[in-house]
């Protein structure tokens, strides 16, 4: 077994300790969500995911993006908003390439391009070629 691999059983384990004691400490009114995804990334880009889920739509959304948020937090207070840009793309892609049936990832060279298309739209024509 691999030091990377190694690594990420220890930290199912920790995590497994950790929702153990969340789920325990839920009142009875709280909802609680579940949320566990393992994704195997490859040199050349993302390869596949394994997502788990349990709890209400509202739940979901709610863990997911408090995920998400601790995982921005990693990066430094200087590219956090390039990282933040990074994210949105992904996702926004992500989901318009699934709805079709494409499940090929997204590549930074994609992220690049439409950072360049939000900083210099390309040019419109005028409608109006009278005034020419």
């Amino acid at each position: 077994m691999s030091k990377e691999q190694k690594e990420a059983l220890e930290a199912l384990e920790d995590a497994y300790q950790d929702t153990i004691k969340l789920i325990k400490s839920a009142k009875p009114d709280d909802q609680v969500a579940l949320l566990s995804t393992a994704a195997l990334v490859r040199p050349s880009g993302f390869s596949s995911a394994g997502m788990h889920t349990l709890g209400t739509f509202g739940a979901l959304i709610t863990a997911a993006g408090q995920s998400l948020v601790q995982v921005v937090m990693m990066a430094p207070d200087d590219e956090r908003d390039k990282v933040l840009f990074r994210v949105m793309v992904i996702i926004a892609e992500t989901v318009r390439r699934k709805r079709k049936g494409d499940e090929t990832p997204v590549t930074s060279a994609y992220i690049d391009r439409v950072k360049s298309l939000i900083l210099f739209p390309e040019p419109n024509p005028c409608p109006d070629t009278k005034l020419h």
